[in-house]
């Protein structure tokens, strides 16, 4: 039974990035059942997250808000600390789908502070690029040009390819230069598979789409702009 609610904590979060999100909402009611009757209880707050991270991408945020309050509930007297970081990033994505960047902000940075991957706090190797693009949303220039400059001492992008497209799009998102972001976009996008992770792969695409716009190469914008639309919409995301 451990073996088998273990298994079905993986497929979530691999179908989560992999945008079978779908399996995602129907997997979690079959460990939330398991877990009642085996007595695994302590496994409840996991499905709860996967669930959590779909709902809040999705714009479900009543649902996403909910999910990520039973986690802390739950979770805080107990002071297990990994749960309370998870219920911040579903916090924190169900706030960018209704954009509020303001209290995104603040959720990512209470995992660990711009500027820094504190030690020991594994989560905050999985909310960086959301800190990143908070923290440019709502003019904190600064702790995301920090941030940037944490992932590339870390060298986050060095984990997986994944997170190396994340770091890039963070990289890019801080770039003073027109040129240079342009530049940096193109080689997050290039990273290999990036197919794979198609939600990670559309805010990327946005995220260059809009700084296109801004740069008012409105032309140019219209290709990662159309791209990452499309993959919301296949997702039924409202990031």
């Amino acid at each position: 039974m451990r073996r088998h609610i273990g298994a079905l904590l993986h497929l979530c979060l691999d179908d989560y990035h992999q945008g079978k999100w779908a399996e995602v909402l129907e997997l979690p009611e079959e460990g939330l059942t398991l877990c009642s009757k085996s007595g695994y209880t302590i496994c409840t707050w996991f499905f709860q997250y996967t669930k959590g991270l779909v709902t809040g991408s999705r714009g479900d945020t009543e649902t996403a808000h909910a999910l990520a309050d039973a986690m802390t509930i739950w979770a805080a007297p107990r002071g297990i600390r990994e749960a309370v970081h998870c219920a911040q990033e579903v916090h924190a994505l169900a706030d960018i789908a209704d954009g509020d960047f303001d209290a995104a902000f603040g959720r990512v940075n209470a995992i660990s502070p711009a500027g820094s991957f504190t030690p020991y706090v594994a989560h905050a190797v999985w909310v960086f690029f959301e800190l990143v693009e908070a923290a440019i949303r709502t003019d904190r220039r600064a702790e995301a040009a920090a941030h940037v400059r944490a992932l590339r001492e870390t060298n986050v992008a060095g984990l997986s390819p994944r997170l190396a497209l994340l770091a890039g799009g963070a990289e890019a998102l801080v770039a003073e230069d027109d040129a240079e972001a342009a530049r940096l976009f193109a080689r997050a996008l290039a990273t290999p598979g990036v197919d794979r992770w198609p939600f990670a792969l559309a805010r990327v695409r946005l995220a260059q789409g809009e700084r296109l716009r801004r740069s008012r190469a409105l032309s140019d914008s219209k290709v990662p702009l159309t791209a990452a639309l499309k993959s919301f919409q296949q997702l039924d995301s409202s990031a």
